[in-house]
């Protein structure tokens, strides 16, 4: 008895430490796979954004702005003022009408607009015009939204619905998809009122609206690679990015970025175009 029982501590201490071994890894990979989640959330979307943009507005944790400006007392001393009071009585029925026609469409009210799908994370990007165009020396010019929403199953909700109105209105073209690496989205081809042709893709609260596929194909292999995003070229990468993040206070909730290098090429067809006081303009801008 006595030898059983010294011949049992030995395994009963293995198996413990054996458990105790085996609980640690366990934590260590779960842990693990939860920073490797957490890290990709917090990406910051300019991470997925290429470096020639021309200019991009940036949010971040807007809503809560918001809500704290519209309970604090300046919006108190605003609401107020008789020229905004009127105002705002005077369009309460627009607006009223307006969040009908967003709940009907989209499936959302404006409140869930504001604050869950767009009041924590959005990027616009904008490029320079390729060309002088027809009027004014304008063009449409290209870009995409970015959208990091505070909940994915609204997002797809919003999403679904509006595909079925641009279906409904035969404006919906097709759908295709775009793989990189062991990553596959569905684009979502259609075309707005003005007959533009626009590129939808989203994943779980990603999301992302392009005027042009290849602008979104350059998006979505950031975004896939979410990992190595930091090993890639990207607006966040850039030096003038990052010089102005610096001027900037890192509790702004709405930013601006303009890369006055992108617009050069424009400005010069447009000084080739206009003349001598156009590109003293040209040259002012570029100077910046």
């Amino acid at each position: 008895m006595i030898l059983g029982r010294c011949s049992s501590r030995p395994v009963v201490r293995r198996s413990i430490v054996s458990s105790i071994r085996r609980s640690v890894v366990a934590a260590c990979l779960i842990a693990g796979a939860s920073l490797r989640l957490a890290s990709a959330a917090e990406v910051p979307l300019a991470r997925f954004v290429p470096p020639d943009i021309g200019l991009c507005i940036e949010a971040e944790g807007l809503h809560e702005q918001v809500e704290s400006f519209l309970h604090g007392p300046l919006y108190e001393r605003w609401s107020a003022f008789p020229p905004l009071a009127q105002w705002h009585d005077q369009q309460r029925a627009q607006v009223t009408k307006m969040s009908a026609v967003l709940k009907a469409n989209l499936g959302v009210s404006w409140d869930d607009l504001r604050s869950r799908l767009f009041g924590r994370q959005w990027l616009l990007a904008v490029y320079p015009p390729a060309s002088l165009g027809e009027e004014q020396g304008r063009t449409v010019p290209h870009g995409f939204l970015l959208v990091r929403a505070a909940e994915a199953p609204l997002l797809e909700k919003a999403i679904e619905k509006l595909l079925a109105a641009l279906r409904k209105d035969d404006r919906y073209h097709r759908s295709s998809t775009a793989g990189f690496g062991d990553r596959s989205f569905t684009v979502h081809e259609f075309e707005d009122e003005s007959k533009q042709t626009l590129f939808l893709v989203y994943d779980g609260e990603f999301g992302c609206l392009a005027t042009d596929r290849d602008k979104l194909e350059q998006v979505l292999a950031r975004y896939a690679a979410t990992e190595d995003v930091e090993s890639l070229e990207s607006l966040a990468t850039s030096a003038e990015y990052q010089a102005a993040a610096k001027s900037r206070s890192p509790a702004a909730a709405l930013r601006l970025f303009v890369q006055a290098k992108s617009w050069r090429p424009y400005y010069e067809m447009l000084l080739a175009r206009e003349g001598e006081k156009a590109g003293d303009a040209a040259r002012k801008f570029t100077e910046v």
